[in-house]
């Protein structure tokens, strides 16, 4: 024993002197909040006592029917004089009426009478039951006031139980003797848990030299801090414990520390319970974080080649695609852009030839007012369309419904800050073209068939990496109340036989898919639907 308390180097000192001192304040810390937990018991648990037995003898009926007569009665008298003998600690009980006369003392054969200072004048006036600390012939008192009133609610007098304050401070004695011997014993505890941690820290560095471990740690943290990739240390309450350099520039602008960081405060998408409860890896998880497209893996740790359940503890390991996907985006902005392109000119030959017709059947005013609907949709709103949605099927889709609307003079528009792109998108493509070919439909058979002041319809298209949102806002009439409630059903429909298919497919993909549809509609002012989809659903 006497070895273990004699560190062999700086780190065992070190440890040493910090167990102790941090046992020792433990110990310490503990006893003067039980010390403080237990004085205060002890006065509450006196106070209930007084407080229990003075209500008992106010309510006594012999107490109310003596006080009534206007003298002591022997019988009311030694009964009074059994209970309060029964009770602890008690040194006095008198019981007044509301003139001061008194008709119940404990001490009366004592040589020196109790007396009340002042403390009784709340009772006489209404107060509820109270405690107070007063002092009197035989010194500090803890007492209790209780009103004794008659059958009719009306105060006829008051008891008042007293509590020696020399006997409560004497338990209390007591009671700090009994915890600074529990504080010993904790210290002596301390050390031999101390003697404990030394030889467990011998045993674990397996004869290695401090400084060596040190060197070999400084060698590592170079090496980590030298990757490309960015690597976190999660331990098992979800602090991160570790962190290199290539993590900190990924996840901190400013450079910020991330070690001591909660993990769900830097990824609230992580995985953590999952895998420390599990066990299994999530491996190449896309997110957005501080403006970077990070690819996270994250991987129970192990120790000696056992997953580490118990304790927990992951490791994360973190690429950033930002460039990568730049790059990408880039690419497919312009395959997009040729595939618009091919569509438009696809659109424009049509134009031509139907202009042609026209012509030839010499219907000048219809060819005419055909060029004029044409121009509605520009090239510049083509090309903020194509940048916008990077999906190319969906811009060809978006692109040639604003042409159709354009030709029965309808205005359709791309909701500012729409977006798409592939890697975002959490339905398949064809059931997103389905959504918005409907819907976009649906508001162009609406707004063909009466002549509106304004004939508009606006497509919202945003899309993050965990969350698409799809909407579609016309001008026109509005739904008819009457099919509200059943407007997704097949074949529900205000246009005839043969319709009723568009708003059933869009509610089926969104059942399938967990999403969720919103419609809001006013007569005479138009319709919107929101079609919404989030990643924790459509996983």
């Amino acid at each position: 024993m006497k070895r273990l308390f004699t560190p062999s180097n700086e780190l065992e000192k070190l440890i040493c002197r910090l167990f102790l001192a941090f046992s020792a304040l433990l110990a310490g810390i503990s006893l003067v909040i039980a010390l403080f937990y237990a004085l205060h018991q002890q006065r509450a648990y006196m106070d209930r006592m007084i407080a229990g037995s003075s209500t008992w003898m106010a309510e006594l009926p012999q107490t109310r029917q003596m006080i009534r007569n206007g003298y002591p009665e022997s019988s009311t008298t030694e009964m009074l004089d059994l209970f309060v003998a029964s009770i602890p600690d008690v040194t006095g009980a008198v019981i007044y009426n509301t003139n001061g006369v008194r008709f119940y003392n404990t001490s009366r054969d004592a040589d020196g009478e109790t007396y009340l200072d002042g403390d009784e004048i709340p009772i006489l006036h209404g107060a509820a039951p109270y405690i107070t600390t007063g002092y009197g012939t035989l010194g500090a008192q803890r007492r209790s006031f209780h009103a004794v009133t008659d059958e009719s609610g009306k105060q006829i007098g008051f008891v008042m139980l007293a509590v020696s304050q020399a006997r409560i401070s004497a338990a209390n004695r007591d009671i700090v003797y009994l915890h600074l011997f529990f504080f010993v014993i904790m210290i002596v505890f301390c050390l031999i848990m101390t003697a404990i941690v030394i030889r467990r820290i011998r045993h674990t560095l397996r004869g290695n030299d401090p400084d060596e471990l040190i060197r070999s740690y400084t060698n590592q943290d170079a090496a980590l801090n030298s990757l490309a990739e960015g690597l976190l240390s999660v331990d098992a309450s979800g602090t991160v414990t570790f962190s290199n350099r290539e993590a900190g520039a990924m996840l901190s602008a400013d450079g910020e520390e991330l070690r001591n960081r909660s993990i769900f405060d830097l990824f609230p998408d992580t995985s953590f319970a999952r895998i420390v409860r599990g066990g299994q890896p999530v491996l190449h998880k896309s997110a957005q974080i501080s403006g970077k497209r990070l690819l996270i893996s994250e991987v129970p740790m192990e120790y000696h080649g056992i997953a580490n359940r118990s304790k927990g503890g992951m490791l994360v390991i973190l690429q950033d695609q930002t460039e990568t996907l730049r790059l990408s985006d880039e690419l497919s902005g312009a395959r997009s852009m040729m595939d618009t392109m091919r569509a438009f000119n696809h659109e424009y030959l049509n134009k031509l030839h139907i202009i042609l017709g026209y012509l030839q059947t010499g219907d000048i005013d219809s060819a005419k007012q055909f060029i004029i609907n044409s121009n509605l949709v520009t090239s510049q709103a083509i090309r903020e369309t194509a940048n916008n949605l990077r999906i190319s099927r969906l811009c060809a889709l978006v692109v040639g419904k604003m042409m159709h609307a354009a030709e029965l003079g309808i205005t359709l528009k791309l909701v500012p800050g729409s977006s798409a792109a592939e890697n975002n998108l959490l339905i398949p493509e064809s059931d997103l073209c389905t959504i918005v070919g409907n819907l976009l439909e649906n508001a162009i058979d609406e707004l063909k068939k009466y002549d509106f002041p304004v004939r508009e319809i606006n497509l919202g298209i945003f899309f993050e990496h965990d969350c698409n949102i799809i909407s579609c806002e016309d001008t026109g009439s509005g739904i008819d109340p009457k099919i509200r409630e059943r407007m997704f059903e097949q074949g529900v429909t205000t246009k005839g036989i043969g319709h009723g298919t568009g708003l059933h497919l869009v509610h089926d993909i969104a059942a399938n898919h967990r999403g969720t549809i919103e419609v809001e509609s006013e007569q005479g002012e138009g319709t919107c639907f929101t079609v919404t989809f989030a990643r924790q659903n459509s996983e």
